[in-house]
């Protein structure tokens, strides 16, 4: 058996932790459980886990409730919860501290400034930097200026399109001229 808890399992557990739990719970339930009656059968097993006594005492209450509903399933039933809560809580408790630890960091690392020693921009500045990149045509390089020769050498290759789209639409009229004249000739 665990460490014994002073209080209920799943009292210190959260939202997700127990709906995890239950499902689980769902899973594993017996055989001989009617479909309609699992998921009444499923909150009195939670329920029963957020009893406020130790763990040591815990496991025999619930298997002495169950044994009434599940009789000869009870046990195994039980013990597979019972299970599934000590590998997950130790999980859930690592993670926990896992997570605390890297919030104490970070709060120490804002406490003494910005790790990278350069000033941050205020909401506002992102905001009128972003609004500028948006209204300006043209790529900016690494510092924020124009390539404005880029810009230029992409304005000049679309007039050099142009041009040639206009050549091609003139050749086209004369061949087709010429075609007519042709015709009539003959």
């Amino acid at each position: 058996v665990g460490s014994p808890r002073p209080h209920g399992m799943l009292e210190a557990m959260d939202k997700d932790t127990e709906r995890a739990l239950k499902k689980h719970i769902q899973s594993i339930l017996p055989d001989t459980v009617e479909d309609e009656s699992k998921a009444p059968l499923v909150k009195y097993v939670t329920a029963l886990l957020k009893k406020s006594m130790p763990i040591g005492e815990l496991r025999p209450h619930v298997l002495e409730k169950l044994k009434d509903l599940l009789e000869e399933d009870a046990e195994p039933f039980v013990d597979k919860i019972f299970r599934y809560i000590k590998r997950n809580m130790n999980k859930e408790a690592d993670f926990g501290n896992r997570y605390k630890r890297k919030r104490d960091r970070e709060t120490e690392t804002a406490e003494r400034g910005r790790r990278h020693h350069s000033p941050g921009r205020s909401k506002r500045e992102r905001r009128e930097r972003r609004d500028r990149d948006r209204r300006t045509p043209g790529r900016r390089d690494r510092n924020g200026r124009y390539d404005r020769d880029r810009d230029r050498d992409r304005d000049r290759e679309r007039e050099r399109e142009r041009e040639r789209e206009r050549d091609r639409r003139r050749d086209r009229k004369r061949q087709e001229k010429e075609v007519k004249t042709d015709k009539d000739l003959e």
